[in-house]
């Protein structure tokens, strides 16, 4: 299978492109900040999202990270950026 770049010109690319991961996320405040936005029991929404209420828990707790999947369906029920859930950050 042909390459489409070499290992350093991918990087500057990536670097360039603003594309790699600068800072770590703080999984606890992604649950704060799910916890913040959830106006219903724990047990509606979680059912709502297709999840166990004991894995929203954890979730909100920061104990478990959440998939990319439950995310965007978070991102889609309450209208707020995927960026802003995992960063704190509207832009």
């Amino acid at each position: 299978m042909p390459r489409l770049c070499s290992p350093r010109f991918c990087v500057n690319i990536m670097r360039h492109t603003h594309m790699y991961v600068k800072h770590k996320i703080d999984w606890q405040e992604v649950g704060r900040r799910i916890r913040t936005l959830r106006t219903r029991p724990q047990v509606e929404v979680s059912e709502m999202l297709g999840i166990t209420q004991g894995q929203l828990s954890r979730i909100e707790s920061g104990e478990s990270r959440p998939s990319i999947e439950i995310l965007l369906a978070i991102s889609l029920l309450y209208r707020k950026s995927m960026n802003w859930i995992l960063t704190g950050n509207n832009t």
